[in-house]
């Protein structure tokens, strides 16, 4: 019996899906195998504890330079450059390789970036969940330098130099609010800021309660 159109479809997707998976567990153990080659023991390089074995977490912090010497083969060649826009690196994980239609692949058409689950923002943040608002994403993390789950903000490249301004008004107006914070007053910290392939990054600590009723606002 000759298989339906949509069984068929049905199979070939599981069957990408399967081969997907064998192609990211392979990627994985190559580089564990290739870290431990040139480093002689997982004391310097250590898997996150994370059930995922997409990513790497770092116990302490590694240059640029080491970086590239341990796994540079792996790096896509964004991330070859990015690596050395930084003074530091915490984590890294599976590669975006640009899924959308702007900004070389990484922004969809409403300038929002594309994200993949467990890849990193500016090698420190992992990323465990997205939610998307109409100007920004807020993406739950694990911050791989002092093991804890942080909220990064971040906005949409900007249409036009208003919208600019008025993100960097939001991020001034949330920094002058930081002299309030305290028990008593609901004022959400700021723990980092960075640029991250064009969009501006807010990290703040992970209220989750709050989250649904900020996005709302």
């Amino acid at each position: 019996m000759i298989p339906s159109v949509g069984l068929a479809s049905g199979l070939f997707f599981i069957l990408s899906e399967s081969l997907s998976l064998c192609s990211r567990s392979l990627r994985t153990f190559m580089m564990m195998a290739k870290a431990e080659e040139k480093v002689g023991s997982r004391s310097d390089v250590q898997w996150s504890a994370l059930p995922t074995s997409d990513g790497v977490a770092i116990a302490s912090s590694k240059t640029p330079r080491e970086i590239l010497k341990l796994f540079g083969d792996f790096l896509t060649p964004t991330e070859r450059s990015e690596v050395l826009t930084v003074n530091n690196i915490w984590y890294f994980g599976v590669h975006n390789k640009g899924f959308g239609t702007q900004n070389h692949g990484y922004d969809d058409v409403y300038n929002h970036y594309v994200s993949v689950e467990h890849e990193h923002l500016n090698f420190r943040y992992e990323v465990l969940k997205k939610v998307v608002g109409p100007y920004s994403q807020i993406f739950k993390c694990r911050d791989h330098k002092t093991n804890t789950r942080v909220a990064v903000k971040m906005w949409r490249q900007s249409f036009s130099a208003e919208e600019d301004h008025s993100q960097w008004m939001e991020y001034h107006i949330l920094l002058q609010l930081q002299g309030w914070a305290n028990d008593d007053v609901n004022v959400v910290r700021i723990l980092d800021f960075f640029t991250f392939r064009g969009h501006n990054c807010l990290v703040m600590q992970l209220i989750p309660k709050y989250v649904p009723r900020c996005l709302s606002s």
